[in-house]
């Protein structure tokens, strides 16, 4: 599993191109440098290339997987401890795999937050 991310508070990083192999234990300490940086992000990258995104907003996670080319990425909103579990479980499980109830954002003309409300 390789790794990017980028910490705006620290200007610390790995390129989303360059990502890099790293064990779980350094995957967990970026993340909880990432928790009190708002707009940072960790991302990871299985053997198949899949990804799956993590981006501190305000109060929350938002978990991101990328769709392209047609931009309907599969999105939820989760806790500090929701993410760093399910980050834990990805690099354990060496795949990148969720059960949780994701939703469908067309990323280009909507956000997260406008399909909940639009599902009230």
């Amino acid at each position: 599993m390789k790794v990017f991310y980028t910490n705006y508070a620290t200007d610390k990083g790995i390129d989303s191109e360059n990502a890099i192999e790293i064990d779980t234990q350094s995957v967990v300490d970026i993340f909880l440098d990432l928790v009190d940086s708002e707009d940072s992000f960790l991302g990871l990258v299985d053997e198949n290339n899949n990804v799956i995104q993590f981006s501190n907003e305000e109060n929350q996670w938002l978990l991101d997987i990328p769709n392209p080319p047609n931009f309907k990425n599969m999105q939820a909103y989760l806790k500090d401890t929701e993410c760093l579990n399910l980050i834990v479980e990805i690099l354990n499980k060496n795949k990148i795999k969720t059960n949780m109830k994701l939703y469908e954002v067309n990323i280009m003309e909507e956000t997260l937050s406008e399909v909940l409300e639009r599902k009230g």
